[in-house]
């Protein structure tokens, strides 16, 4: 079963839960639309998020960025294409992806078809 996002998640106090491991499907509405994740680890280790993109282009289609609980962005990535992203978290917290269109002052890379959003968790042995 499919998980989808629920609007409105256009803030880190707004953002949707995930499971880890569980894939869930977004979609921007604009270029100004930006989705909010949370999901929570439960110790230190590194986080990885699949983002399975709509399209396949070399272009900065989306950007993804990563916040810790206190809002401090951690780590962000751009593509238009499928890819996995890991980064060390130094805690059991709640973090935070954001999934906003790549290009803030043009549509033209802008697509709202579907993306899905997958994390995982390893921990710190």
């Amino acid at each position: 079963m499919m998980n989808f996002e629920a609007e409105s998640n256009n803030t880190l106090a707004l953002a949707n839960a995930v499971a880890l491991g569980a894939p869930i499907t977004g979609q921007l509405s604009s270029s100004s639309d930006v989705d909010y994740y949370k999901v929570a680890v439960s110790s230190g280790g590194n986080l990885t998020f699949s983002f399975d993109s709509p399209t396949n282009w070399s272009g900065d289609v989306f950007k993804l960025s990563l916040y810790n609980s206190a809002g401090l962005l951690l780590s962000q990535f751009k593509t238009g294409s499928d890819n996995s992203y890991t980064v060390g978290v130094a805690a059991a917290d709640t973090y935070y992806i954001a999934v906003a269109s790549g290009t803030y002052f043009s549509s033209y890379t802008f697509t709202s078809d579907q993306y899905v959003l997958t994390t995982s968790h390893i921990a710190n042995s």
